[in-house]
């Protein structure tokens, strides 16, 4: 049925949003929140965001009186949900693997401030039918429902799964354990996995006009997701998803049309401290989606940041180079002469290689810091404990990350 006949939904959507330091204490958007308010850091964005009949974001980090006292890394002040209320957020996913980095009772504060704010939070461990708790929300005479889900893995994994969606049955190995013959098995039986969301999509279906999946997946600062993050994708739309809006990689990458539904497999960024130059780009979508789920239309704006970590829209040239690259990572996804590219122990070894580099790159920056801020000493104190204990394990025979 044409979509022009059709009542409409318009959802925008960004990526990760970090209310807190994450790079070192002092030297982030916690910072900058402290010094000038939570409110401008949205000031330079706020018009982009406009125009939304629902806007949503996924909250990588805690909300917690204790952030400053306790120096909690990506953790922000409370006042970042009233803030993000009025930029024009409606809902937020906890779906991901830093949101209870600091325990149960600062997760619970985080959702309990965001609620408060008159946000809704999605992501959430359901109950009864559902494994992801699914924010339904009502515009233009139509029902919107919304699940989110992580699959990325954490230390804190022993906890997440009381409190959020924690996919552990999925396509993709997160693990820096390699297996490429277990892997491609995962990938051959695609229709037995994910059996939470595949059965959270098809209960939603058939309360809701509109089903969108916020999924928190992929290998980090890869313009393509890999092989196996695809095939999830596709999946989903095949259970009676409409449109997926993913995140984690800190990059955008492709979009692809699948079935007349939209995939955006990564956001990238959008508020974000950090020393990822060349590793932290975002971008806003804008979709207009029709009772039967189709796409009428789709925009994506390139977000990068102004001073003080303020996201605002890429200049022109940047923008260009930027819509380049998405355009390239969306032409491999679709290609399937280009599925060699899309090879998740391929795109897992990139991944690697960037991770290294910006270990140093930190290592590097904490080093010159701490003549001048004797606090970072604290920090780099941890970090060669953090090495010890690799160093220990890898001895005993663990093939652990540092």
């Amino acid at each position: 049925m044409s979509t022009a006949n059709c009542k409409q939904v318009r959802i925008h959507a960004v990526g990760d949003i970090s209310p807190g330091d994450c790079i070192a204490p002092g030297f982030g958007v916690l910072s900058i929140a402290e010094k000038y308010s939570c409110h401008f850091l949205f000031e330079s964005i706020r018009p982009a965001l406009d125009g939304s009949d629902l806007l949503l974001g996924n909250l990588e980090g805690s909300l917690s009186h204790l952030c400053t006292k306790k120096n909690l890394r990506m953790c922000g002040l409370p006042g970042m949900a009233s803030a993000l209320k009025k930029a024009g957020f409606d809902v937020l996913s906890v779906a991901n693997n830093h949101v209870l980095d600091h325990g149960p009772d600062v997760f619970e504060e985080t959702v309990k401030h965001c609620q408060d704010a008159g946000l809704m939070v999605c992501g959430l461990r359901g109950t009864a039918e559902y494994y992801s708790q699914p924010v339904i929300i009502e515009k233009n005479e139509m029902k919107v429902g919304i699940l989110a889900y992580n699959w990325v893995g954490s230390e804190y994994l022993d906890v997440m799964d009381q409190y959020i969606a924690q996919i552990h049955d999925g396509v993709v190995n997160y693990s820096w354990i390699r297996d490429s013959d277990r892997d491609a098995m995962a990938r051959n039986t695609i229709e037995t996995k994910n059996v939470h969301v595949i059965n959270d999509i098809r209960e939603l279906r058939s309360h809701v006009d509109i089903v969108v999946i916020m999924p928190h997946w992929g290998y980090e600062w890869i313009l393509h997701p890999p092989l196996g993050v695809i095939l999830e994708a596709r999946s989903f739309i095949d259970a009676g998803a409409d449109l997926i809006l993913g995140s984690h990689p800190h990059v955008h990458q492709g979009v692809e049309i699948y079935k007349n539904k939209i995939i955006a497999y990564s956001l990238g960024n959008f508020l974000f401290d950090g020393l990822s130059e060349g590793y932290d780009s975002g971008m806003l979508i804008k979709c207009l989606v029709s009772r039967y789920g189709d796409v009428s239309e789709y925009e994506l704006s390139i977000l990068d940041k102004a001073g003080f970590f303020q996201p605002c829209l890429a200049s022109a040239k940047d923008a260009a180079w930027h819509n380049e690259l998405v355009l390239e990572s969306s032409m491999t996804i679709t290609d399937p002469d280009a599925i060699h590219l899309l090879n998740d122990d391929l795109i897992y070894r990139e991944q690697e290689k960037v991770y290294k580099k910006l270990k140093y790159r930190k290592i590097l920056f904490l080093l010159r810091t701490a003549t001048r801020h004797p606090s970072i000493m604290g920090v780099i104190g941890l970090k060669i404990i953090n090495l010890l204990k690799v160093i220990a394990q890898r001895v005993r025979g663990r093939k652990v990350r540092w």
